[in-house]
């Protein structure tokens, strides 16, 4: 496999997507933040006539979503004996699937062994591979990432079938990938040290969030996300036990053995509402009806939440992350540094000093959809330059 940056590329003006579950983003059942960012640069950019094509295995049947936008399943994916059929199935089809597109650009997003077929697409096809970091513990060591995303998941299959293959897969997509995209400065600080082509890629803004009303009255907390060992909930259960007089609605499935063990602990409280996978727009109204977003995680990458609680004039009060410094350099919300009294003491708060409408502007001005579109046009028409850090 050619991992030299500078090889004679391909000029083709398409573009591919892989990824599970972007499909059903694009018609509105979002499952997760990287699968809406995903699914939002397809449209994006279809808007703009750049024809792209996203593949993704969970779609049971191809959709054409417009002239310059289509769909494209992965056949009988889920045929043969699990394990098995990773071999004997799985791989020769999705890397027949992927090299077929024949796109100038293939783009991916997170980390997972799968990735290494798309690579070896964009390789056969002659064209560029493009790895959008999803976590700031993507361009971190292997410790750092048990640390953060796999202690607490305690399923040998998950770690033996999934986390293993991952870790040897993310070294070799970081070295052999044309452009790496990052969300944040802490990102971009980190992954351009590799001396690979790094370049800032800001996530878009959800239009649907300008259908959204925000509510006057505002007294809840919201959570959203995944219950997950990656999303360091058990940080949240002693506070919520504390306080009893305020409501907590969590939204998000259960992921993992952790985020049920979470679940079990929040489901017997009387101040907890667990609405496990929401439809898009009953998430975006429930984060407009809260007094403030909160967020746990020991680590993230630029949180689609946060982008959206400001747009809706929702405080955001974070446990831990702030992407690349952004929420405290630009006074977009809290940031406790992982001080749990500071974090209990904010979430009981009637009303927070911040200013809502600079949020809201920063968001829209940061992350606008046609900006991510012009980084990847840029890309794909092969003006490949390292982005500075802002």
């Amino acid at each position: 496999m050619n991992c030299d940056p500078n090889r004679r590329l391909g000029t083709q003006q398409s573009i591919c997507i892989f990824g599970l579950h972007i499909g059903n983003a694009l018609r509105g059942n979002v499952i997760g933040g990287a699968e809406l960012q995903l699914a939002l640069l397809a449209r994006g950019l279809a808007d703009q006539a750049i024809p792209v094509t996203v593949v993704d295995p969970e779609m049971n049947c191809n959709l054409q979503l417009g002239p310059f936008l289509t769909v494209n399943s992965v056949p009988r994916w889920y045929e043969g004996f699990r394990g098995l059929r990773l071999f004997t199935t799985r791989i020769p089809r999705l890397l027949n699937s992927l090299t077929a597109v024949g796109a100038g650009l293939y783009i991916t997003q997170g980390v997972s062994f799968l990735y290494l077929l798309v690579l070896l697409a964009a390789r056969r096809s002659n064209a560029r591979y493009a790895l959008v970091m999803a976590s700031d513990t993507d361009v971190q060591d292997t410790r750092s990432r048990w640390q953060k995303s796999y202690k607490g998941d305690h399923s040998l299959w998950r770690f033996l079938s999934t986390a293993l293959p991952n870790e040897i897969a993310l070294p070799i997509l970081k070295r052999c990938a044309d452009v790496l995209f990052v969300q944040n400065d802490y990102q971009f600080r980190r992954a351009f040290s590799s001396g690979r082509q790094v370049i800032r890629l800001n996530n878009p803004i959800d239009t649907t969030l300008f259908s959204i009303s925000p509510s006057v009255s505002r007294r809840d907390i919201v959570i959203v996300g995944a219950l997950s060992a990656r999303k360091s909930l058990h940080f949240l259960v002693p506070v919520v036990k504390e306080l009893q007089h305020i409501m907590f609605n969590f939204i998000g499935q259960v992921e993992d053995p952790a985020g049920d063990s979470v679940r079990r602990e929040l489901s017997i409280l009387q101040n907890v509402v667990l609405h496990g996978q929401m439809g898009r727009v009953q998430t975006l109204q429930a984060m407009a009806a809260a007094k403030a977003l909160v967020n746990t995680s020991l680590a993230e990458g630029f949180p689609n939440t946060f982008l959206e609680a400001w747009v809706l004039g929702t405080p955001v009060i974070s446990l831990f992350v702030d992407p690349g410094g952004v929420i405290e350099a630009n006074r977009l919300g809290y940031v406790c540094q992982g001080n749990i009294e500071r974090f209990s003491n904010l979430v009981q708060q009637a009303s927070y000093d911040i200013d809502l409408d600079h949020c809201r502007q920063y968001a829209l001005t940061n992350h606008s959809v046609a900006h991510a579109v012009d980084t990847i046009r840029s890309v794909l028409e092969g003006q490949v330059q390292s982005s500075e850090s802002s």
